[in-house]
Parts: structure tokens; sequence; C-alpha cells
């Protein structure tokens, strides 16, 4: 009688330990999924913002060639009225060519 209650007792345990376990692979399932869902979602997140940082460098780019451009014109202007005063000075001229 006693060997039949330790025998019915430690197959409570293993039936407990059983659904234990069980219970723990279902968590280890859900953490994995959570992990490679973040993983993922991350490198998705930093693909895009990569993007949007190549974009914005483009035009910045673009923007930096126009403004040096427009201050390259207004420096060659100013420096040709600056060499036509200096030849007007000396009583020479440039000659300009219309069209």
């Amino acid at each position: 009688m006693i060997n039949i209650q330790r025998s019915i007792k430690l197959n409570e345990k293993y039936q407990q330990a059983e659904q234990y376990s069980k219970k723990l692979e279902g968590i280890s399932r859900i953490t994995n999924w959570h992990e490679t869902k973040v993983k993922y979602d991350n490198a998705n997140q930093n693909k895009y913002a990569r993007k949007m940082i190549d974009q914005e460098m483009k035009y910045a780019l673009k923007e930096v060639k126009m403004v040096r451009n427009v201050k390259l014109k207004e420096l060659y202007e100013q420096e040709a009225k600056q060499w036509e005063q200096e030849l007007s000075q000396k009583g020479l001229a440039i000659y300009k060519h219309k069209h």
C-alpha cells in the first residue's frame, strides 16, 4: 500500500515536471519569436533610417553645389568689375562683343 502511494506521488511529480517543461517550451518559442521580430524590425528601421540619411545627404550636397555656384558667379562678376575699374583708371577698356 505504501509503495502504491509512493508510486502515485512519484507519477504526480513526473506529470507536474512534464507540464512545467511544456510550459517552458511554450515560453521559449514565444521568446524566440519576439527576439526574431525585434531583430528584423530593428534591421528594417535601420535600413529605412540609412535610406533617409542618404537622401538628405544627396539633397544637402545638391544645395551646397547650388550655393557654391552662385557665390562663384558673384565672385567672378565682382572681380570682373574690379578689373574693369583698374583698367579704366589706366585709360584702358575690355572689348565686349555684342551679339
